[in-house]
């Protein structure tokens, strides 16, 4: 959901991106089948980009976002590391926080990159079992929660997430 109360969703099975404008209309945004099996999404701190993740891949998508609402440029951006037994990423969900860091619930850890999409470190779970899910909330967002084995854990951190109502601009990515 976007701060102009619209909302981007991925569909597996169709393989496409869609959107549900402020009146309530859906419409496909993204049918290019280059990405497998689109499964999460996030929004840059300032609703400018949309992250796309690909199960079926390595790489996760960025995308700029329209003034209307489309998706445009896109490009394989984050390349995710994989398990040494395949090349599939097995991704199901991403966040980002103020600082641009993509947050990416993999199977079996949780990695994050930095805004530039270099892989910029490796969490391990709270416990053994698929990571589904992440969000950062609490009072000042700064609490990280991940989803696994149907269970939700979460740890403070020192990074915060944003407010879907108050985008923000996030710091110049590093070179």
């Amino acid at each position: 959901m976007t701060g102009r109360s619209t909302v981007y969703f991925a569909d597996a099975v169709h393989r496409t991106i869609g959107y549900i404008d402020e009146q309530g209309r859906t419409r496909t945004l993204y049918d290019g089948g280059e990405i497998a099996m689109p499964s999460g999404l996030a929004l840059s701190p300032d609703q400018a980009m949309l992250i796309v993740t690909d199960r079926q891949s390595r790489f996760s998508w960025s995308f700029q976002i329209a003034g209307d609402g489309s998706l445009i440029k896109g490009e394989p951006f984050y390349r995710l590391e994989t398990p040494e037994s395949g090349w599939k990423s097995g991704v199901q969900g991403a966040v980002e926080d103020a600082d641009g860091q993509v947050y990416f619930a993999s199977p079996l850890v949780v990695q994050f990159c930095e805004a530039n999409g270099r892989v910029a470190g490796i969490l391990n779970p709270p416990e053994h079992g698929v990571v589904t899910g992440l969000a950062f909330a609490g009072k000042n967002l700064d609490w990280l929660y991940v989803a696994e084995g149907g269970k939700l854990f979460r740890r403070p951190v020192k990074v915060r997430g944003v407010a879907v109502g108050r985008p923000t601009k996030a710091p110049a990515a590093p070179l």
